[in-house]
């Protein structure tokens, strides 16, 4: 099988988070405050209950065990809240570590006191394999991305098409913009020329560049043009930080491209995709909904958005540069615009036919700074 090899280079901008669908509680990490030589700095240290318990049993201190079971019978979970961190052994016990914002080392402090399983200063985790200390952008969140920008760059130059107006669900209009429907209604998955791209997961080295923070919810005043920050929500996260955060995260994965299966005489896909064409895609679809975004929430907004304003000129620049970097969103909190089509196809709207009003941001050290912000490139590994 012939396939066309690209080592795909991945720069977060901003933070990333990729989500393991587990919240990690106070009775599993703990922040403590260690002496490097540049000064004091508190870090985010994510234990293992079950290596304290095993290795105390190993021991055969019977006095912790007992303390240990007296704890758990009496039901109060602060309590083994308390004897978890008193018995945790940095590195001995830790499953990974993370640097932390001021933001959440004030909220940690503030509900360090409250019941840890009553959501007080619990953490969205990120995904990680069992038993790495490193996080991972699984290759089909990328694919996702990419396959987003190609479905919204195949509709552009047809978007006055009345045809389109026909289709009722996303999933037909994706059918017929990719070819793999009949033209009656039926869609062939074996001919969805997406089965043509494969990219292995990117693993981000776990040194500096992983990062405990608070998001925030923003609104957008049309009447005073100012951002609004809503307090409600109490969104906690780890995230892969990025340039803006003055994190070093950049890492490579590899992109594969099944050139047999877009042989036109094998047919077995109608719509070709080459490696610039996923290139254009992203740039086009990305930076055009990037611009929409920064003009209704972050332009003239000079006390919390200048990262946006710099992200704005990055995107840009990039956008025009050439034709092997490309821009692309990543993660949780990518907004409902970057996830769906564009020109009146796109799903959810509100009444007004319009996207939602809020933004949800990281909080870096009082400025908001938009989630999933990537450049990428491509390069081709010629095999000799």
């Amino acid at each position: 099988m012939s396939k066309k090899k690209y080592k795909l280079n991945i720069k977060p901008l901003t933070g990333i988070h990729i989500g393991s669908g587990e919240t990690v509680t106070p009775l599993d990490y703990t922040v403590k405050t260690m002496e490097f030589s540049e000064g004091k700095k508190q870090l985010y240290f994510k234990f293992s209950s079950d290596k304290i318990l095993h290795r105390i049993i190993e021991e055969g201190n019977k006095q912790k065990i007992s303390q240990f079971e007296e704890i758990s019978n009496s039901e109060n979970i602060k309590r083994l809240q308390t004897f978890f961190q008193h018995e945790c052994k940095i590195p001995a016990d830790m499953e990974y570590l993370s640097d932390v914002t001021k933001t959440f080392l004030d909220r940690y402090r503030h509900n360090i006191n409250k019941d840890p399983l009553d959501n007080a200063a619990a953490v969205l985790q990120m995904y990680r394999p069992t038993g790495k200390k490193a996080p991972v952008i699984p290759g089909s969140s990328i694919k996702g991305a990419i396959r987003t920008a190609l479905l919204d760059f195949y509709l552009n130059p047809q978007k006055d098409d009345s045809k389109l107006k026909s289709y009722r669900k996303s999933k037909d209009l994706e059918a017929y913009l990719l070819k793999y429907d009949d033209g009656l209604g039926k869609s062939d998955m074996k001919k969805d020329p997406l089965r043509c791209i494969s990219i292995a997961d990117c693993t981000i080295p776990a040194k500096g560049t992983q990062l405990v923070g608070c998001l925030k919810n923003i609104s957008r005043n049309l009447a005073e043009d100012t951002c609004n920050e809503l307090d409600k929500l109490q969104i906690t996260a780890e995230i892969i930080r990025g340039v803006y955060i003055d994190g070093k995260s950049e890492s490579q994965t590899q992109l594969l491209l099944d050139t047999d299966l877009q042989n036109p005489e094998l047919r077995q896909i109608n719509q070709k995709i080459s490696a610039k064409d996923i290139v254009s895609a992203c740039n086009y679809f990305y930076w055009d909904t990037f611009t929409d975004e920064f003009e209704r929430f972050y332009r003239d907004e000079t006390e919390h958005t200048k990262y946006c304003e710099q992200l704005y000129k990055d995107l840009e620049t990039i956008n025009k540069k050439n034709d092997t970097q490309f821009i692309i969103r990543l993660g949780r909190w990518s907004q409902v615009e970057f996830m769906t089509y564009s020109y009146g196809f796109a799903l959810p709207k509100t009444k007004n036919n319009k996207y939602g009003g809020t933004r949800t941001v990281f909080d870096y050290n009082g400025n908001y700074v938009p989630m999933g912000w990537c450049v990428c490139s491509l390069e081709e590994i010629n095999e000799k």
